[in-house]
């Protein structure tokens, strides 16, 4: 299977591609990112599903902002098949190759977003 189920933090360690849906809130998500990175490996994709918070807020609080994405999965998933792929700063060039490549696995309308200027800072969709 590709998705697998876990209920401990450390089993976490083996994976290619972890993507946090928790609450909206950028401190919940800062903290469940900087703990799932210190869990994972170097290789490891670890994505945020945010829909409006700020990428390279939550990245900022890690040891490795390079391996922080956005990948927004617009609900509910399995009928509007867009994903937003949201690109931070600090986001390393290797890593959007990468999610993007895996992201149009699960949705064939994949579209990539950049948080680089201030307006797409703002909460928005990329809906056309």
């Amino acid at each position: 299977a590709l998705v697998v189920p876990i209920t401990k933090m450390w089993d976490l360690g083996t994976c290619d591609l972890i993507v946090e849906a928790v609450f909206e809130d950028v401190g919940v998500k800062a903290d469940v990112t900087k703990k799932v990175q210190a869990v994972t490996g170097p290789d490891c994709i670890f994505a945020t599903n945010t829909s409006a918070l700020d990428i390279d807020e939550i990245a900022s609080v890690t040891s490795r902002p390079q391996d922080v994405i956005g990948l927004h999965f617009f609900s509910p998933a399995h009928v509007m098949r867009l994903l937003e792929v949201v690109v931070g700063d600090k986001t390393a060039p290797e890593l959007v190759s990468s999610a993007f490549a895996g992201a149009t696995r699960f949705h064939p309308l994949s579209r990539r977003c950049s948080t680089s200027t201030t307006l797409s800072r703002r909460p928005a969709f990329f809906t056309s």
